[in-house]
């Protein structure tokens, strides 16, 4: 193990004469590496002011290697060397104290190659367990998806042992769902596989695990995230139409600046619109509905531009009635959001057993991520879950449902741990203003 060794020396001029100490001097002793060589942890704050009593050990086979590694001041990075023997397999144990959110750290293998970070872009760093070393079966790499087909995926990804070492397993299912719980599919021949039956405009995760041998697989690699094309399901509603409209003439050519609007589909982005500048005050976008879909529009507004005041949209529904008429209010205060619109104002595949539209508000009151998640489930079975991505007073986009007669719903919080993080589950929840 590297070492920290610190020396003094003084000089003997005679029997009767010796000069002070001079010192202290120190000096690191080198790594000496393990049979699979080095592996560098690194360590950064963004604030550059240390790890504020954070730290890191390092368990090598269940056995505690290295303890309270850490930054004590400055940015870093600070790098430490673990040596690693073949088949070794290392847990990284972060342990957090002030201010988690500015630490970050790394791990490079024995060959110089990243393969884990966490704690980037401002969220707490995990633990990392398993880590092997010098594995003979590596992770395959690369994933990837074409979603150009209605209802279908085609993922791909690159073999971990070049150019192709064995078959394949995946796992896939809801965007958020832990391994375990999702579908896998083992054995596949092929560095691709087309998932089908999938629902319109819906995200989801997948993994890949790459079979060398009966007896040696490699570590599962993922998520990566997708989400499929909107298309019908078969009940089509109709044909809806958004008018966005800035309310001052500035000779006909009012833009909406950095300003947009989100059409959301079942809790997914289906476009973006804004009026860029020289079309005119006024524009109309039209998309397509299922009697199934619930639709939120969101106004992400940019105070560089103009004022929130000024901007307004209207929501026709297929027979030119008026959804939602909103405008912005007060100095700077841009239009209403509209929340859990159900098309056709009719249940999924259903005309006669439709309950409500619920709407799950998460909120958090000062900066930073959530620490776990919440939960919709109906009739057991896990439907939505919503996580929250940090930034002080912000309010993560509601995600809208509908629910049928004698439907069982469970809102289930997994994980809280912080006095500022709430979430309230609202019926017939329109409009929100954040």
């Amino acid at each position: 193990m590297e070492q920290l060794m610190i020396f003094m020396f003084k000089k003997l001029c005679s029997a009767n004469e010796i000069s002070t100490w001079a010192g202290p001097f120190s000096f690191t002793t080198s790594v000496a590496p393990g049979s699979c060589g080095i592996f560098n942890l690194e360590l950064s704050d963004s604030y550059s002011d240390g790890w504020n009593g954070g730290s890191i050990d390092v368990i090598i086979n269940g056995n505690t290697a290295l303890t309270g590694l850490t930054i004590l001041t400055g940015g870093g990075p600070e790098i430490f060397q673990i040596p690693a023997n073949i088949a070794d397999v290392i847990d990284i144990i972060y342990n957090p104290g002030g201010y988690p959110e500015e630490n970050s750290y790394k791990v490079f293998d024995e060959n110089g190659i990243l393969i884990f970070e966490e704690g980037a872009v401002q969220t707490i760093p995990n633990s990392i367990s398993g880590i092997e070393a010098c594995v003979n079966c590596p992770a395959p790499s690369n994933l990837s998806s074409n979603t150009s087909t209605a209802g279908t995926a085609l993922i791909d990804w690159t073999g971990g042992s070049s150019p192709f070492g064995g078959t394949f397993n995946v796992e896939w299912g809801p965007t958020g769902f832990s391994q375990g719980s999702g579908t896998i599919v083992t054995n596949i021949n092929s560095l691709s596989y087309l998932l089908s039956g999938l629902g319109s405009i819906t995200t989801y995760d997948y993994y890949v695990q790459e079979v060398c041998n009966p007896s040696e697989l490699s570590n599962w690699t993922g998520p990566f995230t997708f989400t499929t094309i909107y298309f019908s399901t078969g009940n089509p509603c109709g044909i809806y139409n958004l008018k966005l409209i800035n309310t001052v003439s500035a000779n006909g050519n009012s833009s909406w600046g950095n300003s947009f609007a989100k059409v959301k589909i079942n809790n997914n982005l289906y476009q973006t619109y804004t009026i860029p500048p020289g079309v005119g005050n006024s524009q109309t976008f039209s998309f397509p509905l299922d009697s199934s879909d619930i639709l939120d529009i969101v106004i992400n507004f940019s105070s560089s531009g103009p004022w929130g005041s000024d901007l307004q949209y209207i929501l026709y529904d297929p027979y030119n009635t008026v959804i939602a008429n909103e405008q912005g209010t007060g100095s700077n205060d841009p239009p209403l959001n509209t929340y859990g619109y159900q098309a056709c104002a009719t249940a999924p595949n259903s005309t006669d057993d439709f309950c409500d539209i619920y709407t799950l508000i998460m909120r958090k009151a000062f900066a930073g991520n959530w620490q776990g998640n919440v939960e919709i489930e109906i009739n057991n079975n896990t439907k939505y879950i919503g996580s929250f991505v940090g930034g002080g007073y912000r309010l993560k986009e509601p995600i809208s449902f509908g629910v049928r007669g004698n439907d069982e719903v469970k809102v289930i919080a997994n994980g809280l741990n912080g006095f500022d993080e709430y979430y309230q589950c609202a019926r017939r929840f329109r409009k929100y203003n954040n």
